[in-house]
């Protein structure tokens, strides 16, 4: 793996990387303090709690996130996704479940050379590994199972999040994941989110593709999987909201299990594919969390 370029911030990085083959793919790593984890912790903070901006390798220690990809390239061109350049350009490929593991070998070493945080020498309170980068998971299975399967032996201590767009694919990666925690005798590690980003179906249709599953049938898969087994994390639904965006609090109680879900609001990282779709972000990026 070699980086053709990063992004540093405050709180970690970003970084495009280039496979044995030329495809690029994008890995990150990121960190914050523990008391901005609301799930499993019972921490209690006030609204827009500011942030401590001094980022060392305290917070790395405290909470810390690697974010891996699961294809090069993605067949769903999102209408505000700025990977569908590299689609365009390259195509896609599923990435091999060695190639997803690998991402986080590399991610904790660049942050040992950028930030002199050493995973291994100071292990984090929570490590949590994200598949929620490039590629959707729910068109790679096996790849993206048997990395989860080798993640949990090497990191055990991590908690895991696949993140689907929930097509009918998404159904049978859900019954996969079910499968693999009764393999491994662990129904506390794996963490289950779904990019909704609207509660109007048309407007989900236009903006992911035409295949997406009703948000009725999502919430039956979320139930499906949360009430398996008693659970320490509700599944997250990811609405990343735009200006035009149809969001009504009211369809999202008809349309979800409170009881089951967490909510996140993410603001769009906007770019020349959202721009081109006239999507602007709703939520804009402050100091606080």
């Amino acid at each position: 793996m070699e980086i053709v370029k990063i992004r540093k911030f405050t709180n970690g990085w970003v970084a495009a990387i280039r496979l044995s083959d030329g495809r690029l793919i994008e890995s990150t790593n990121t960190c914050l303090p523990l008391h901005t984890e609301l799930r499993g912790f019972n921490n209690k903070r006030t609204t827009n709690a500011i942030l401590s901006y001094d980022f060392t390798k305290t917070y790395f220690h405290e909470k810390n996130m690697v974010g891996v990809s699961t294809q090069s390239g993605c067949p769903i061109m999102c209408k505000f996704c700025a990977v569908n350049a590299v689609t365009r350009k390259h195509g896609w490929r599923n990435l091999t479940d060695d190639e997803i593991v690998q991402q986080v070998d590399f991610a904790l070493k660049v942050t040992k050379d950028l930030f002199n945080y050493d995973y291994f020498e100071s292990k984090p309170k929570l490590f949590r590994i994200l598949f929620t980068r490039m590629g959707e998971p729910s068109l790679n299975i096996e790849n993206v199972v048997n990395a989860i399967r080798k993640l949990k032996h090497k990191f055990p201590e991590a908690r895991v999040q696949i993140s689907t767009i929930g097509i009918p694919e998404s159904k049978d990666l859900v019954h996969e994941l079910m499968k693999l925690e009764d393999e491994l005798s662990d129904h506390d590690f794996l963490e289950l989110q779904f990019s909704i980003h609207s509660t109007d179906m048309n407007f989900r249709r236009w903006l992911q593709t035409p295949r997406v599953m009703d948000n009725s049938e999502i919430n039956k898969l979320a139930q499906e999987f949360y009430y398996k087994h008693p659970r320490k994390w509700k599944i997250t639904l990811n609405f990343t909201l735009s200006q035009k965006t149809p969001f009504d609090v009211n369809e999202l109680r008809k349309q979800f299990d409170p009881d089951c879900v967490f909510i996140k609001l993410s603001p769009l990282n906007e770019n020349l594919v959202s721009e081109s779709n006239n999507l602007k972000t709703l939520i804009k990026q402050e100091n606080y969390v």
